[in-house]
């Protein structure tokens, strides 16, 4: 399946705050519903501690959810995880002080300020992370990324829950009904938020066609390692790996480019 950019209105800087907090929220409910990150712990322990990182910057943070999710089955497993500094463009440090609350502030930081992944602070963490986030860039912007990446830091880790096919679109359509449910397991449940999901079904329908297009422009392992810059790619070790979500049969994607000079 060919790759298509198209847009996502999630992206668009004119969004209404209530809608957007029903798209956040719309990650959450994935979340807790289906699991996509619940197996993915392991595997970022054990990159982070192959390369001797203490921190992890994320960025796209959005609500933190990937985040807690991750610590949550670390937890469960008795793994240690670096501390992970949550950031985002659109920061939404209220929702991530909870975050942070639950888990402590030796395991989640943050950053209020906003944070473009395109423009990381010089004095940033050299181990990243970028989860649900690399499909919404261009060609262009994701090659300019992987560029500063590779000027910048020492460790990447992309986690992505959809593919690129037809049963991932399937799959995101067919939970249409149950995000109807949405709202009322927000974090914020809201007036606002029922009324433009469950009541008009705005944000609903804009949430699944959102995922319909993050499907269809979601980057496969090969086209990421493509876009590494040529002159840096025997700097790296890449890796990557297809992870099965914690309740349902579709599959995320991790993928882990580190610098050769710091794996033990």
């Amino acid at each position: 399946m060919k790759r298509i950019q198209a847009f996502e209105f999630n992206d668009q800087s004119w969004l209404p705050a209530v809608l957007r907090d029903l798209f956040n929220d719309a990650i959450g409910f994935t979340h807790w519903l289906y699991g996509p990150y619940q197996r993915t712990a392991q595997p970022i322990a054990e990159w982070a501690s192959r390369g001797k990182a203490t921190t992890l910057l994320d960025l796209a943070s959005a609500g933190g959810e990937h985040v807690e999710t991750i610590i949550r089955a670390a937890k469960r497993q008795k793994l240690t995880l670096p501390k992970i500094i949550l950031s985002d463009l659109f920061p939404v440090p209220a929702t991530w002080k909870a975050v942070q609350q639950q888990w402590g502030e030796d395991a989640v930081g943050m950053i209020e300020a906003p944070v473009s992944a395109l423009e990381v602070p010089k004095n940033a963490p050299r181990y990243w992370m970028l989860f649900t986030a690399l499909h919404h860039f261009p060609p262009s912007m994701a090659q300019a990324f992987l560029k500063r990446f590779t000027e910048q830091a020492d460790g990447l880790c992309i986690g992505e829950y959809l593919h690129r096919s037809w049963y991932n679109v399937l799959m995101v359509v067919l939970a249409l009904p149950v995000n109807f449910f949405m709202p009322f397991f927000a974090k914020r449940i809201t007036f606002g938020k029922i009324f433009w999901n469950s009541v008009i079904p705005v944000g609903l329908l804009l949430c699944m066609f959102d995922g319909v297009v993050s499907a269809l422009r979601t980057y496969r392992p090969e086209e990421i390692i493509a876009m590494l810059p040529a002159e840096t790619r025997d700097q790296f070790v890449v890796e990557h790996q297809e992870i099965w979500y914690g309740r349902v049969p579709m599959k995320s994607t991790l993928i882990f480019i580190t610098r050769r000079s710091v794996l033990r």
